[in-house]
C-alpha cells in the first residue's frame, strides 16, 4: 500500500498480525470463543483487504496525503465513514483494534460508531509506535559459528537488529518490485500470504511452538523473485 503513510502501513500490518494470531491461539486451544470481529464489534466503520483480511479501519481526517512534512506522521484524528475505502483517493488509514474495542465497552454489545456525529475519536488503533517497537526487537541474528559471535558483539545489539531488519526488508521489497509490472494491487495481495508460508520460520507445532524462534532465510525470500 505505497500511498498510504509509513505510520498507516505499520498500524494496519499490526492489526493484520494480531487477527492472524488470534485465530492461531484459537486453532491451537490457547484461547476460546469468537472474536471481536466475528462478534460484530465496529461493524459500520470501512474495510481495506491486506492480505486477503477484511481489516476494520477509521480515516485520519487530518493526514494530508500530499503533506509529506515529519510531524504529519504523529497525528492521530480519525472520523467515521460509512464508505468502503478504495481507489486511487484513499485517505491515510488507522488499523481499528476490534478487541481492545470489545474489552473496552462494559455493555459488552458490539458498538457501532455514530456516523452522523463521526464520534470515533475515543476508539483504539492500532499505534504506529508499538508495531515499529515490536519489529526493531523482533530480528536476533541466527546462531553463528564462534568467529562471527565476536564480530556481532562489536557492532552492538541495536545495530545488529536495525541491520538485521533492513537486510529483511530489502529482500520483500526486491521482490515486489519484480513483479509491480506483472500484477496489480489486488493480485499482489492475493499472492501474498501464500508467499509468506513459504517463507515463515519453523517452528514446534501446537502450543509448544508459540511465540517460538526460528530462522528466516533470505535467500527463500529472494526464491520469489520474478524471473524475467
Amino acid at each position: 500500500m505505497p500511498a498510504q503513510p509509513l505510520s498507516s502501513r505499520l498500524s494496519l500490518a499490526q492489526a493484520v498480525v494480531s487477527m492472524n494470531s488470534r485465530s492461531k491461539a484459537v486453532s491451537i486451544g490457547l484461547e476460546t470463543g469468537k472474536s471481536a470481529e466475528e462478534e460484530g464489534w465496529g461493524e459500520g466503520q470501512p474495510t481495506v483487504k491486506v492480505m486477503g483480511r477484511d481489516v476494520r479501519v477509521l480515516k485520519r481526517w487530518n493526514y494530508d496525503l500530499k503533506d509529506t512534512k515529519p510531524e504529519a506522521e504523529t497525528e492521530h484524528g480519525t472520523q467515521a465513514s460509512s464508505q468502503t475505502a478504495s481507489g486511487d483517493e484513499e485517505p491515510a488509514l488507522w488499523g481499528l483494534d476490534l478487541e481492545a474495542l470489545k474489552n473496552s465497552n462494559t455493555s459488552q454489545q458490539p458498538r457501532q460508531p455514530n456516523a452522523r456525529s463521526g464520534s470515533t475519536s475515543q476508539m483504539p488503533i492500532y499505534t504506529a509506535q508499538s508495531a515499529r517497537s515490536y519489529i526493531m526487537k523482533a530480528f536476533d541474528t541466527a546462531p553463528a559459528p564462534e568467529e562471527n559471535k565476536k564480530k556481532a558483539a562489536k557492532l552492538g545489539r541495536a545495530a545488529q537488529l536495525e541491520r538485521n531488519l533492513a537486510s529483511l526488508l530489502c529482500a520483500i521489497d526486491v521482490v515486489c518490485k519484480s513483479w509491480v509490472e506483472t500484477l496489480d494491487a489486488g493480485e499482489l495481495d492475493k499472492r501474498a500470504w501464500s508467499w509468506y508460508l513459504k517463507v515463515r520460520p519453523e517452528v514446534e507445532g501446537g502450543a509448544a511452538g508459540w511465540g517460538g524462534k526460528g530462522n528466516v532465510k533470505l535467500a527463500d525470500i529472494l526464491d520469489l523473485k520474478r524471473i524475467a
